[in-house]
């Protein structure tokens, strides 16, 4: 059996959708839990609907707690072989959980991740045909998944498009005091006790880049918790795996050059900790440019904002204001 762990708060836009998805697998050996954390749209009744009319799916209500804790919670009623997480305002594949699942079976592998579609805006950013990059598949021992997961895999980081052997989860838990990386921490953490994983570029789940993303929120201090998530692994790293450090060097520089631009985006002002972004982000400039694991244009907008964050706050300002007119 499968247990597919959905935490909820506020996305009864997008929720029938998800749901749905779900009803219509082609793999019916499920559980489903959904816990609502203390959603105040019509996201409960809903997942209560489909609690009504499918046997499989338990709902639950909490008053409001967070993302993190949520999960840890929905951890606690995991009875499957195998562990799914899902995004409320996402949806998968009708053979998702089929086609994982049997890889699973099949190469005795404890997590199989896919990857997926993202959407922004309702628009499709990476649909690229499969007759121009034909679907592979490889399965890695736990160096190669370490090597995967601090270089330029960004899917490696993601919790919802892995299947989890259920054994490797159930004592897991996420740092809810992290709200920012909390779920690549995580996926981190699992990655450290796994012999094997499958890794197939098929794009099974389709996720929905939203308001909740760290690109698209207000900025505040919570978000700087993607630091300390970034700092554990380097702290892992040095200690396992020393010959990887660069690269994790290099992801506590991406953290810093993400955070960065999100704070410029959002018109933050904290003028003690954009400058301390700022020094990281200069301390780790080196491993990152070494390592490759971003584009140019965005390393050349990430070097500007570590030396005139200021201006380029004002030259968003100018250009927000010159569209309006």
């Amino acid at each position: 059996m499968v247990s597919i762990l959905i935490p909820v708060y506020n996305a009864a836009e997008f929720l029938r959708q998800c749901l749905d998805s779900i009803v219509s697998q082609t793999y019916q050996e499920l559980q489903v839990v959904i816990i609502d954390d203390g959603s105040t749209d019509d996201s409960l009744s809903i997942c209560e609907e489909y609690a009504t009319k499918h046997a499989y799916f338990e709902v639950y209500h909490q008053e409001n707690i967070g993302v993190a804790e949520t999960r840890n919670r929905l951890l606690d009623h995991v009875a499957g072989d195998y562990v799914l997480f899902i995004d409320a305002d996402d949806w998968i594949d009708p053979q998702m959980v089929e086609y994982l699942e049997t890889k699973a079976r099949t190469f005795h592998a404890d997590i199989v991740t896919c990857h997926a579609f993202i959407f922004e805006n309702d628009k499709v950013e990476n649909n690229v045909s499969a007759a121009v990059f034909p679907v592979q598949e490889e399965v890695w021992d736990r160096e190669r998944i370490v090597r995967e997961f601090l270089g330029p895999n960004a899917f490696m980081h993601v919790l919802w498009s892995k299947l989890f052997d259920a054994k490797f989860v159930r004592n897991a838990r996420f740092v809810k005091e992290i709200s920012h990386g909390e779920d690549s921490l995580f996926v981190w953490q699992l990655f450290q006790k796994v012999e094997k994983v499958v890794m197939t570029t098929r794009k099974l789940y389709h996720y929905r880049m939203s308001a909740t993303s760290i690109t698209h929120q207000s900025f505040s201090l919570k978000k700087m918790s993607l630091l300390v998530a970034c700092e554990r692994i380097y702290e892992d790293t040095v200690r396992f795996w020393p010959q990887y450090v660069d690269f994790a060097r290099a992801n506590l520089c991406l953290a810093n050059m993400q955070l960065l631009i999100s704070a410029a985006q959002c018109n933050y002002k904290n003028k003690e900790q954009i400058q301390k972004l700022q020094r990281d982000f200069r301390k780790n400039l080196t491993c990152l440019k070494r390592v490759n694991l971003v584009d140019c244009r965005l390393l050349r907008k990430a070097i500007f904002l570590s030396h005139g964050y200021f201006l380029y706050r004002i030259m968003l300002l100018l250009r927000r204001v010159t569209v309006t007119v």
